[in-house]
């Protein structure tokens, strides 16, 4: 059997990127594509058929797709789930650039109903509630902003980090006096500000599509946010995830006014989640009560220790009744190189008794931590001692120097507070 599939930008660019395949048929450009096509034809990635409007962005692609049995559910999520691993489709969505024009109205025009319905009127922050995507089948976890009068708008946490993160927040165990705040999130932001506080970026897009905004708090602004980079203006991938959490969030926060109990007909553990079936060719929305995928931080794994250089340290460093602190973690000035600006981190070492700063290595946030244990090494044989005891307040940096304490016979100790590096810290904030 063989469909005609519309895809989106998104859709078209993972076709683009499967491998050669007998269930996808190239067709012309110039002509009407023929479902009923016979013979031999070569395979390809992706066969793809522009029609209707001009412009390169925002036109409507179709796919040839051909199967040997019914046509699944979802169609495209098949394809996908068949040749790439969602990890690998999530990249590569997210590694389009700037939103299309059509994508970019359909934002500004969700954007615009949320406001204008005012859902924090009868919201508050601690009702959450889920969106799927149905690409990349992420689930992002939508909360309401402006119960309290300050932002108004809509926060979408990705997935279970993100949602972590947020009920961190609603709990106080996070929270604007930790110094680590900054650097966490993994959402998209929906909110609404001054015409002022927007970018020229921001107004220009708003000027393209034609848009007028006027008051306060009346011009909206999209930005994404992941953990160790500033905060940044939207993918195609991400707005067009944005658009559609935004009107099921809508959709929702509708039927929660007038029927307060939604939010408490499930199961424990499990949220209300927006999710989305293929039905004769279109995305048909219910209601599903699902727990938070199951998310463990990678396993922590290391570069073995250099046995020689550690034979070599023995022999030629002896320890001293000092004690050393390490820590890592993300400098306040962001730095823009090539993409996305980050903030970049630190990873120090610093004496107790005297506060001074005996190492210090400034990487990009995508670094692996391991650059804690070398610079400890660097900072020994720098100083021609060893330290009798050293200190850290991070799991995975405990986790990381156990077995170099171990070997040195240095005493590692897993402390709440590191005096000497926060004043660093702080001085450097």
């Amino acid at each position: 059997m063989a469909f005609l599939v519309p895809v989106s930008l998104g859709e078209l660019s993972l076709l683009s990127e499967l491998p050669a395949s007998p269930i996808i048929t190239p067709i012309k450009e110039d002509r009407e594509p023929d479902l009923n096509m016979r013979g031999s034809v070569r395979p390809v990635a992706a066969a793809i058929y522009r029609h209707g409007r001009k412009d390169l962005c925002c036109g409507l692609w179709f796919a040839i797709i051909r199967l040997q049995k019914r046509r699944p559910a979802n169609l495209f999520s098949r394809i996908i789930e068949h040749f790439l691993t969602p990890e690998k489709a999530r990249i590569m969505l997210a590694q389009q650039d700037q939103p299309c024009e059509a994508t970019w109205r359909r934002l500004y025009e969700a954007a615009i109903a949320y406001k204008e319905a005012g859902c924090w009127n009868w919201m508050s922050d601690s009702d959450i509630f889920g969106v799927k995507d149905p690409i990349t089948g992420e689930t992002g976890y939508c909360c309401i902003l402006g119960a309290a009068g300050e932002v108004l708008g809509m926060s979408v946490y990705r997935g279970t980090p993100g949602l972590e993160v947020y009920l961190k927040l609603l709990s106080r165990e996070t929270g604007a006096g930790d110094p680590d705040f900054l650097f966490i999130h993994r959402c998209l932001m929906a909110d609404f500000h001054d015409r002022d506080e927007l970018d020229k970026a921001d107004r220009d897009v708003i000027r393209s599509l034609g848009l007028k905004f006027r008051g306060r708090n009346a011009w909206p602004q999209f930005r994404s946010y992941l953990p160790g980079y500033f905060p940044w203006y939207l993918t195609e991938a991400e707005a067009r995830f944005l658009a559609l959490a935004v009107e099921q969030g809508l959709n929702v926060c509708q039927r929660f006014r007038h029927s307060p109990s939604l939010f408490s007909s499930g199961r424990r553990g499990a949220y209300l989640v927006r999710t989305a079936r293929e039905k004769e060719g279109q995305l048909v929305w219910e209601d599903e009560w699902l727990e938070p995928e199951a998310f463990e931080e990678e396993g922590l794994s290391f570069e073995p220790l250099d046995e020689a250089r550690l034979a070599r340290i023995k022999e030629t460093l002896k320890p001293r009744d000092q004690i050393w602190e390490g820590d890592f973690f993300h400098l306040n000035n962001p730095v823009k190189e090539e993409g996305r600006p980050f903030y970049p981190r630190l990873f120090v070492w610093a004496d107790v008794g005297s506060g001074l700063l005996l190492s210090h290595d400034m990487k990009h946030p995508d670094n692996p931590i391991a650059i804690l244990r070398e610079s400890l090494i660097s900072a020994a044989e720098k100083s021609g001692f060893l330290p009798g005891e050293i200190r850290v307040r991070r799991h995975e940096a405990y986790e990381l120097l156990s077995p170099l304490a171990e070997s040195l016979k240095i005493k590692l100790v897993k402390a709440r507070a590191l005096h000497a590096v926060d004043q660093l810290r702080r001085m450097l904030s």
